[in-house]
């Protein structure tokens, strides 16, 4: 369950204390998140936006 937790976690960190702060790097649980790691991030959760779409349509079939 976290797993799926820290890609939401992540952008949420990185919008509100870097992107707003004008920041390139913020720190999250001891780790250094940039803008790979963001955007990384963000990827994760499209795909996983995709799949729950799929499987959304899926089950209305």
């Amino acid at each position: 369950m976290l797993e799926q937790l820290y890609p939401v976690v992540v952008v949420k960190v990185f919008e509100e204390e870097g992107i707003a702060k004008g920041k390139a790097a913020v720190s999250y649980n001891g780790k250094m998140v940039d803008t790979p790691v963001y955007l990384n991030a963000k990827d994760i959760l499209a795909a996983q936006a995709e799949i729950d779409a799929k499987n959304a349509a899926m089950k209305k079939a």
